[in-house]
């Protein structure tokens, strides 16, 4: 199955969850409820929406008052940065992304401060945004959207929304990670050839997890050197995986930013089968404190796909 919907998901997004894949060590299911779930008014409502519309239709679900008493102390207290968070308030980062030699789109990515605490502390919004230019609408039409909010001090992911428009179908996600009560709440809504299902599943946390779009930033807070391998928890759906990236070498790239010195990085596949090719998938990252990711590049059944920087800015 997973095999089979990665197959039909858009080549921008599956170069960044790509990225973040790697074999399942722990996942376990509470109870699942299909379609007639609570806010599925909302849920509903939210699949005829643009992306930024329902990505903030999706924030307000699962808002339950936070007592004072749920405390995330001990959860944090194992998260370890090596380095101080390099990137700050406003940054963005702008991509190209080409099919072969077709230039089929672009993404951003954006840091700013989010409007609301978790458990009291403040956290930051990292947003990606994908879409096809003009000219690939006619063939295949993507705007897609992720909005991962995190703790400012650590990273560790609060709530993960992912809402995906590729041709005719649809899909809105949300997930809620709630530690004081080592749970995490999934919402996921799927429109198909006219129909729309509804799914809430509420798994448990075994420890404190970056969703796949965290981890990259949580990434650039790490030391490494050629040679080492890179192990980072991750979330994605109701699995929680040890993500492991190899790094592989040093490498003087010639970009939009300037020519600058890049670790080569490339994620260890554990698992067969789940993925459409071998494995291949690198990534580039600056050889500095800010370890900005300036190249990804995933080999498909037939050709490669490229994400390279056009534009960098660091901070408001």
């Amino acid at each position: 199955m997973l095999l089979k919907r990665i197959k039909k998901n858009y080549l921008i997004i599956f170069i960044l969850f790509l990225i973040f894949s790697a074999q399942i060590i722990y996942s376990k299911v509470l109870f699942e409820i299909d379609d007639d779930v609570e806010n599925s008014d909302e849920l509903e409502a939210a699949i005829d929406l643009s992306p930024t519309q329902a990505a903030n239709l999706l924030e307000k679900l699962d808002e339950e008052e936070e007592p004072e008493s749920l405390k995330i102390d001990d959860v944090l207290k194992n998260i370890k940065l090596q380095n101080p968070i390099s990137f700050d308030i406003g940054e963005e980062i702008v991509f190209s992304v080409k099919y072969g030699i077709i230039n089929v789109g672009n993404a951003v990515f954006r840091v700013s401060r989010a409007a609301t605490n978790f458990y009291k502390r403040p956290a930051l919004m990292i947003t990606s945004d994908a879409q096809t230019n003009s000219f690939f609408d006619a063939v295949y039409r993507v705007r897609d959207r992720i909005v991962s909010y995190v703790d400012t001090e650590k990273l560790i992911s609060y709530k993960y929304i992912k809402v995906q428009r590729e041709g005719g179908k649809k899909i809105n996600e949300l997930i809620r990670y709630k530690y004081p009560n080592k749970i995490a709440v999934r919402y996921r809504s799927k429109l198909k050839k006219d129909k729309i299902n509804h799914n809430k599943t509420t798994f448990e946390l075994k420890e404190a997890i970056f969703d796949p779009f965290a981890a990259l930033y949580y990434l650039r807070t790490l030391n490494f050197k050629v040679g080492d391998t890179v192990k980072i928890p991750v979330s994605s759906s109701t699995d929680q995986y040890e993500l492991n990236i190899k790094i592989l070498k040093l490498e003087k790239l010639n970009t939009k930013i300037g020519k600058i010195d890049c670790y080569k990085l490339r994620p260890v596949l554990l698992k067969e089968g789940i993925f459409l090719h071998k494995g291949d998938m690198d990534i580039w990252v600056t050889a500095d404190n800010r370890k900005i990711p300036v190249k990804m590049q995933g080999q498909m059944l037939f050709g490669s796909i490229t994400a390279t920087i056009e534009r960098y800015r660091d901070k408001q």
